[in-house]
């Protein structure tokens, strides 16, 4: 499976997994990646998008790559069932870990934060 949200620009936030009886198989850490360069790691294969950048990867990505299929239409976005379900495995594992030590990941700065360190940055004369 291959999870794509997207980050405009010709680029995806994905990460890609091997499904398996005892859950989803993480193939890669979550990145940031030009459509090209997804197209040419997945060629063939046989992988099921899910993700609100699913549709945008499946239009522009079905001809590369003859093997993509949708998620169905109740598995495409990521829901509570879902998250709860992922972390009875942790708990299971004896790995969870209080809410207060949780933390967001960007895998880049927001938009508005990179427009305000430019807009700085040319201020101070950078």
């Amino acid at each position: 499976a291959c999870c794509v949200m997207d980050a405009r620009a010709g680029q995806v936030y994905n990460a890609r997994f091997r499904l398996t009886p005892e859950g989803p198989q993480r193939l890669c850490g979550d990145r940031a990646l030009k459509l090209g360069a997804l197209a040419e790691e997945i060629g063939a294969a046989a992988q099921i998008l899910v993700g609100d950048g699913a549709h945008l990867c499946y239009t522009k990505l079905k001809q590369e790559c003859p093997g993509l299929r949708m998620a169905p239409p109740h598995l495409l976005y990521p829901s509570g069932y879902g998250v709860a379900m992922a972390a009875q495995r942790v708990f299971a594992d004896g790995q969870a870990v209080g809410a207060d030590a949780l933390r967001e990941q960007y895998l880049r700065a927001p938009q508005a934060e990179r427009e305000r360190l430019c807009r700085l940055a040319q201020e101070n004369g950078g």
